[in-house]
């Protein structure tokens, strides 16, 4: 946020605590959205979403060398999005390795012949012997055949990844195949990596033009 003087304040400004009302009328505050997870709708991109796919990248891409490793190898790797998928959807894109994306926006069921279980088993690992799944912390939202909680509860409450990884190992024990599946959480390293050289140029002309634009009253009265 960026505190600058002008001769008034936007009316869409909230009013500062009480601390700061003598000095209401010669300032006005500036906000600049920030989310990782680029789930701002006015806005195409926010700062640290670039940083942020590039992380998820580097694990998909262990998920994937660990996959390949073994015979009936899978790489299931869960990233950050508890509302979109949006760094899952653009680091499987930029990764080229991903097998299955699974993200909040689009329904998918689990089981049965059309389900992700028989897909995972009767496509991918019966062609190509191995395979990656990435998929977003809230993609329980889409969960269509599964009860994930009890009646008004939110299923992002659920560890989606954890459920998948039991889901796949059973269902794997249950027809004789015997998976190696390796689980790759990375999250909070996703969020706390310093932001690359593109989310530093981005941070420095949202910087700028909020200034720019707040000494020109580019307001909203």
């Amino acid at each position: 946020f960026f505190f600058l003087m002008i001769r008034r304040p936007p009316r869409s400004t909230p009013k500062p605590s009480s601390a700061a009302s003598d000095v209401y009328k010669r300032q006005a505050l500036v906000g600049v959205p920030k989310t990782i997870d680029n789930d701002i709708k006015i806005i195409d991109y926010s700062f640290g979403f670039n940083s942020a796919v590039q992380a998820a990248v580097k694990a998909i891409d262990s998920g994937n060398v660990e996959a390949n490793c073994a015979d009936y190898g899978i790489g299931l790797v869960k990233v950050m999005g508890r509302d979109v998928g949006h760094i899952a959807a653009h680091a499987s894109l930029a990764s080229r390795d991903v097998s299955i994306c699974l993200v909040p926006e689009f329904p998918f069921d689990i089981n049965g012949e059309k389900g992700l279980i028989r897909y995972v088993f009767d496509e991918l690992l019966k062609k190509k012997h191995h395979c990656v799944i990435v998929v977003a912390e809230g993609a329980a939202l889409g969960v269509k055949d599964e009860k994930l909680v009890n009646e008004g509860e939110d299923p992002r409450k659920v560890d989606i990844g954890l459920f998948l990884k039991k889901k796949i190992e059973d269902y794997g024990k249950s027809v004789g195949i015997k998976v190696i599946l390796k689980y790759i959480d990375p999250s909070y390293m996703i969020r706390t990596v310093p932001a690359n050289s593109a989310d530093r140029q981005f941070c420095s002309v949202l910087a700028q033009n909020a200034v720019h634009g707040t000494c020109l009253l580019y307001t909203s009265d």
